[in-house]
């Protein structure tokens, strides 16, 4: 069967079209005769129902309700529903039961017969916005009473009031229930997102936009989120369920402490300071709060042994000897995730901005499907095209340092806000959490793949014809290219693909000595040396070894050059 969405158009009449959501052609649409107001269609599809109010005197008395058959474009029956004006409609999985929301009542029809089966008048308020559960067993309001915003919980079967749950401070623009019916998503002209917990009434979680929130929807899955905002745009979300994210506990005792130690430090800071520990900004970029501290800063072992216990050259790891202490003075917001296309192509689309690979004439890096080769200075290849699939949530990549600087100074001034590339020490700090060992998890280069996008089986077998010889990981991730952001686990400060996926550019100058001028120092928010013709890359990437992932690995690159494996994430200072 075709599916296929209904919209109504209001002019000087109104009328039904229906659209194939396939081929988003118009394929039925039919004038009712008569202008209406709210607009329902049944789970089939086969019928419409709207709403109009009947007037005295310019006052509107009563809500006349009209069931329409879509198929043979026909009025089927109407009925009078409320004495005032209908806010809301809702129509039960099964597509006989409609649910309509007015001043301090909601009811539930029998769709066939029009015949009201219960009306619900207990303390409601002023009511604006309904859902209900896909089994039908519950239904959601959304009200305002005695100034108080908050939203009820009615159980259908045997009509009474669950839970009242309260926590925006402001209107309540929209309301939703996933379709398993354990939580619901309400949005508010206070700017933020909640969660709900439908079966004890608690508040799991808020989530607060640069933006307000006027209609969501939840996926199948339970954890995607379209949030229509006042601003025109849509943004698209994916929320962490309680109990829903599995294996991702250190595997020791001694890393299960250091997580908890780094939560409860991350937990103190937000409370202290009155923040949030995540929130979402107008681009719908995701930051988490990062605490102030201290941590040894570079590698633990000698050069010898990382070559030796990767089997390589020792070269690659002098730079990152010996260890310093440094100390992280002030808290700050980093990105959850890497930027991704979608926050760079509002940065292009609104400045007209063209990277250095553009501007240059070089091209950029990718890949080269016709000979299964990597290949830089294509000139078909920039910051949206590297030659292998991916979407607008995929990590920008064929970005210079300078360009990335050059988003960040566009975002301050946007958002009114200080946004900035992370210091080298900064990106270190975040990236462990609180850890020493080599990654985030621990020591096992195997466990990286639930962690991030690095060289691994699936690359092996993409790029089996000409890169046979290289060796990653035996295990899988999935991702011969870059992943999707937030693809793998994020670590205890909640941040994401800090082993692999895309090396990240840092503020700081690039300098092979500089950290033996730290020995038996400590260092207060490095920032640096002075100077220098390179600038630091941090993080491993998806085209490289488990070795070039370690929290303490560091690379360089000239600011004004760029790569299809290099991207940036960026830093949020607070006021």
């Amino acid at each position: 069967a075709k599916e296929v969405i209904w919209e109504m158009r209001a002019c000087t009449y109104s009328r039904f079209t229906g659209w194939d959501l396939g081929t988003g052609k118009e394929v039925q649409s039919f004038n009712p005769g008569t202008g209406f107001g709210k607009l329902a269609v049944t789970p089939d599809g086969k019928l419409g129902i709207t709403t109009a109010s009947l007037r005295e005197k310019n006052r509107v008395v009563a809500t006349e309700i009209k069931v329409w058959d879509l198929v043979n474009r026909k009025l089927e029956h109407s009925f009078t529903a409320h004495q005032g004006y209908v806010y809301s409609l809702d129509i039960s999985a099964n597509g006989k039961q409609l649910i309509s929301g007015a001043n301090n009542e909601f009811s539930v029809w029998d769709l066939e017969s029009g015949k009201l089966l219960h009306s619900y008048q207990e303390q409601i308020g002023d009511l604006r916005h309904l859902a209900l559960s896909l089994d039908g067993k519950r239904a959601l309001t959304s009200a305002v009473r005695n100034k108080q915003f908050d939203i009820k919980v009615w159980d259908l079967t045997s009509h009474k009031l669950l839970h009242s749950l309260k926590g925006h401070d402001r209107d309540i623009t929209c309301l939703a229930v996933s379709p398993n019916g354990v939580q619901a998503i309400s949005g508010g002209a206070d700017q933020t997102l909640r969660m709900w917990d439908l079966n004890n009434g608690k508040l799991l979680a808020t989530y607060v936009l640069d933006d307000m929130p006027r209609d969501i929807a939840i996926g199948p899955d339970n954890r995607t989120l379209i949030v229509g905002c006042l601003s025109g745009r849509v943004h698209k979300l994916i929320i962490e369920l309680p109990g829903e994210i599995k294996n991702t506990q250190p595997s020791s005792t001694s890393g299960l402490v250091v997580k908890q130690t780094s939560e409860r430090q991350q937990n103190e800071t937000a409370k202290n300071l009155d923040r949030k520990i995540k929130f979402i900004n107008s681009l719908e970029m995701h930051f988490a709060l990062i605490p102030a501290g201290k941590f040894m800063m570079g590698s633990s072992k000698a050069p010898d042994e990382i070559a030796k216990q990767f089997k390589t050259k020792s070269s690659s790891f002098l730079n990152e000897y010996p260890l310093h202490e440094v100390q992280i003075s002030k808290p700050f917001y980093i990105g959850m995730h890497e930027v991704t296309i979608d926050d760079f192509k509002q940065f292009v689309k609104m400045t007209d901005y063209k990277t250095e690979s553009e501007r240059s004439g070089r091209g950029g890096a990718g890949w080269d499907d016709a000979t299964q080769k990597f290949s830089n200075g294509i000139p078909a290849f920039n910051w949206a095209k590297t030659g292998w699939l991916k979407s607008d949530f995929h990590p920008v990549v064929n970005v210079s340092w300078n360009d990335a600087v050059n988003f960040c100074k566009w975002l301050s001034i946007r958002t009114k806000s200080k946004y900035r590339l992370p210091t080298e020490a900064e990106w270190e700090y975040v990236c462990r959490a609180g850890s020493n060992s080599l990654y985030f998890h621990g020591d096992d280069a195997e466990m990286l793949t639930q962690y991030g996008n690095i060289w691994d089986r699936s690359a092996s077998l993409e790029f089996q014809r000409n890169y046979a010889h290289l060796k990653g990981v035996s295990s899988q991730d999935g991702f011969a290219f870059t992943s999707p952001v937030g693809n793998y686990a994020a670590n205890s400060w909640s941040v994401y693909d800090m082993h692999g996926n895309v090396m990240e550019w840092c503020s700081d100058w690039f300098d092979d000595e500089y950290y033996k001028t730290l020995e038996g120092k400590t260092l207060m928010d490095s920032g640096g040396p002075d100077s220098g013709s390179a600038r630091v890359l941090r993080g491993g990437n998806w085209s490289l070894f488990p070795e070039y992932a370690r929290a303490a690995y560091r690379s360089k690159l000239s600011p004004s050059r760029y790569s299809n494996s290099i991207g940036f994430r960026v830093v949020l200072e607070l006021e």
